[in-house]
């Protein structure tokens, strides 16, 4: 199945770099999480609010048992 491939490795490669030096890179490949900052990328900012949250209501939401 690898032998009838139409077109070797080594070809794919020469013709992808050739296109490249062409017409330069693409910006419809380049990834959006490269232009994250910090925290959108590890998601910190809604992890903090949902901790934040569930902290909240376990501090205020429930009533105290009497005894």
């Amino acid at each position: 199945m690898i032998a009838d491939r139409p077109f070797s490795m080594k070809e794919i490669f020469v013709r992808n770099m050739e296109f490249l030096a062409k017409h330069g890179p693409l910006r419809q490949l380049d990834h959006y999480g490269r232009h994250l900052n910090f925290f959108q990328y590890y998601l910190i900012d809604k992890i903090v609010t949902i901790v934040g949250a569930v902290d909240s209501r376990n501090r205020f939401g429930r009533a105290k048992k009497k005894e």
